[in-house]
């Protein structure tokens, strides 16, 4: 795998969303593992060009966390990108092939 691959790995997830309890985000990666993540009042959430709240955020949603890894192998999320899953639920942005997919 790539280094950006890894990098993205150790700090994040992408993936989707399997559930929201409270502030805590339990996210599946592409590599089918379950990741914890914790959003505080510091954590940036975008869909789309806009700004959004944890509560908008649902099971399924396709996601992109960047944040740091905590002592309990939790990821202090800092910045969360929300996006529609393709048809197929590959977890690509929809928009992928037409144009570049940002982070902010």
């Amino acid at each position: 795998s790539s280094p950006r691959g890894e990098f993205l790995n150790a700090h994040g997830v992408f993936g989707s969303i399997i559930k929201i309890d409270g502030s805590t985000i339990i996210a599946k990666g592409n590599d089918d593992v379950e990741k914890t993540v914790l959003v505080s009042g510091g954590t940036f959430i975008r869909r789309g060009r806009e700004t959004v709240p944890l509560s908008d955020l649902n099971a399924n949603d396709g996601i992109v966390i960047i944040g740091s890894p905590n002592e309990q192998g939790q990821i202090e999320a800092k910045l969360i990108r929300v996006f529609d899953l393709d048809e197929n639920g590959s977890g690509l942005p929809m928009h992928s092939v037409k144009r570049p997919f940002s982070f902010f």
